[in-house]
């Protein structure tokens, strides 16, 4: 719990077995509430690691991160949470970077963490060059196009949003893949949402990548975030 407000951290999985316990155990925090994993289909025991860590686990049986993500959303609201945070299970991110989204969350309906303007990059991360300039580019695009000029990061999946903000957005959030981020960044700007960016760790992934696993993915996926961020 953070000042009287219930705290919901939600996590999508497909086969994360290897990292989850440790995730899990790394973001159920003194202010956090409940954690939630939504089993996106896993064919390994990411169920059964991640409610031995302490986690509730729901499954998605549609498969995808949009989908498993926006179930993960769905869940927290109807539990009754009033902040909820959004993170990987692939040990990528810190727990302890929570109470640094908290710090914002009282004057912004909206904080995401970026992963290009960071002083806390893990060497070795999947973060390199090609990957840190066209997030960059893409970010200022959307930032110019919706009214967010200092977002350096489209794809950083570490973020807090508000109750109402969420409900207001949620029926709006239809991307798929990592095209659901960006999206999720314009709703809330669209709905004159108060948004903040603040640097966060970044570290080296723990099992198999299922995104940027090579530059040719890594630009299809920049053309489908770019898509989004134009309403297309």
């Amino acid at each position: 719990m953070y000042k009287g407000k219930r705290v919901c951290v939600v996590i999508p999985a497909w086969n994360e077995e290897e990292p989850i316990g440790h995730t899990v155990k790394n973001f159920l925090t003194q202010e956090v509430d409940e954690l939630i994993v939504v089993d996106n289909n896993s064919t390994d025991n990411t169920a059964k690691v991640a409610r031995r860590a302490g986690a509730t686990v729901v499954p998605e049986p549609i498969q995808g991160y949009g989908a498993a993500i926006r179930r993960g959303l769905r869940e927290a609201l109807n539990r009754g949470y009033d902040l909820i945070i959004i993170t990987e299970a692939d040990q990528t991110f810190l727990g302890t970077d929570i109470p640094n989204l908290l710090e914002h969350i009282d004057k912004h309906h909206f904080v995401v963490g970026t992963r290009t303007a960071t002083p806390y990059l893990e060497e070795g991360a999947n973060m390199g060059l090609f990957l840190v300039v066209g997030n960059i580019a893409v970010a200022k695009l959307l930032g110019l196009l919706h009214g967010y000029p200092p977002l350096t990061d489209v794809g950083c999946t570490l973020r807090l949003i508000r109750r109402e903000m969420l409900e207001a957005i949620l029926p709006e959030l239809d991307a798929e893949g990592a095209a659901f981020s960006p999206q999720m960044i314009v709703k809330v700007l669209q709905h004159s949402g108060k948004m903040k960016e603040i640097p966060v760790h970044y570290l080296v992934r723990v099992g198999e990548a299922k995104i940027t696993t090579s530059k040719r993915k890594a630009f299809g996926t920049g053309l489908k975030m770019i898509r989004v961020i134009l309403g297309l």
